[in-house]
């Protein structure tokens, strides 16, 4: 038996049919990020989105043991090493905050007008 099986599994998950799905892990996570952000009313970068991601997979492990949640908890711990150093230039449609318009502007998507601006952000 082969070690770190699940490692090969969550690779190709994260390199194939969930790009398929929801696009490049780095546009949806910074999009992700900033909606946190503004519900949390504080920072969170898109690497914490993936660390919070995998904390769920454990919380769920816990419960009870699912396959899904190893596999899926490793590829949100190796999305997270990728994003923790992604700068702003190196993800094409991420979040744009155009300081524009009220709320977010995410991708090619339209406004989000029911996200609220945080307070004290540009508007």
């Amino acid at each position: 038996m082969a070690n770190g099986k699940i490692l090969i599994e969550a690779h190709s998950l994260i390199n194939n049919e969930r790009q398929q799905e929801y696009g490049d892990p780095q546009s949806c996570f910074r999009a992700i990020a900033k909606m946190w952000s503004i519900f949390l009313k504080q920072d969170v970068t898109p690497a914490e989105v993936a660390i919070c991601q995998t904390l769920v997979k454990i919380a769920r492990e816990a419960h009870g043991h699912k396959q899904d949640n190893l596999i899926d908890g490793a590829a949100y711990i190796a999305l997270a090493a990728d994003l923790v150093t992604l700068r702003p230039e190196d993800t094409p449609d991420a979040v744009i905050d155009s300081g524009e318009e009220e709320g977010l502007l995410v991708g090619k998507l339209s406004p989000v007008s029911w996200i609220p601006t945080p307070e004290g952000a540009k508007s």
